[in-house]
């Protein structure tokens, strides 16, 4: 299948990648052209699927590779939400930095 092949509930393989924290494999997806601010049915990007579950690697990489910090899903919560929410404070640091341009 393609590398932005959604499943069922619009995901991608890098949506997965992130969500399971596979940096490697979050790498790999998006150096075959995985398109990092791709969106499931829920509003949700690889982005904010890596700051709900603490992955800061990935988090770091989609940053680095261009995804969108001020992104909203369908409930309005941008990933940097997901991160305070779910007590995620090293994806909380990495989201700020990005969001003041650092």
């Amino acid at each position: 299948g393609s590398v932005n092949e959604k499943d069922n509930g619009g995901g991608t393989p890098l949506h997965a990648a992130s969500f399971w924290g596979c940096v490697e494999c979050v790498r790999e997806l998006l150096d075959r052209g995985g398109s990092v601010n791709e969106k499931d049915n829920g509003g949700g990007t690889p982005l904010h699927a890596a700051s709900f579950w603490g992955c800061v690697e990935c988090v770091r990489e989609l940053l680095e590779r261009g995804a969108s910090v001020n992104e909203k899903d369908n409930d309005g919560d941008t990933p940097l939400d997901l991160a305070i929410h779910y007590s995620n404070p090293q994806c909380e640091k990495e989201l700020r930095r990005a969001m003041a341009g650092r």
